[in-house]
């Protein structure tokens, strides 16, 4: 997510719902796991995911608690961990391997469209109601 577009409209995340985030990331990073190290894939492709396992797990523990969980940034890097380990997923599957996992489709901006129409109509019926006032 861009600068701007993070800036677009607030977006406030509570520490339960950045828990809830890394709780399916790491159950996405866990199944991914397995997958991997059943698959028959080059040992340099199996060590470096091990690289980004470890990343993860270091990252999980640090904000597991719910002071390391009220920061936003901790929203925005599980959420990074999270295309990151699609990126692996795809990345898997391109080097031979099996996944049971299905594609993860991660949407950033559904919320913020919905919100943003419901402004605008809100803004719409509230002009007609000023000028209908006036006459």
């Amino acid at each position: 997510m861009t600068h701007e577009e993070r800036n677009a409209l607030i977006d406030f995340k509570t520490p339960g719902a950045i828990l809830d985030e890394m709780e399916t990331v790491d159950r996405i990073v866990r199944q991914l796991d397995e997958d991997v190290r059943r698959s028959p894939v080059p040992d340099d492709f199996k060590m470096r995911w091990r690289a980004f396992v470890d990343e993860w797990e270091r990252f999980y523990a640090e904000h597991r608690g719910w002071w390391g969980r009220a920061w936003y940034s901790v929203y925005e890097k599980t959420r990074d961990f999270r295309k990151r380990a699609e990126a692996w997923r795809v990345a898997l599957l391109a080097a031979g391997g099996r996944t049971s996992l299905p594609a993860d489709k991660i949407d950033d901006n559904g919320l913020k469209k919905y919100l943003i129409l419901g402004a605008g109509a809100f803004g719409v019926v509230l002009l007609w109601w000023l000028t209908a006032r006036r006459s």
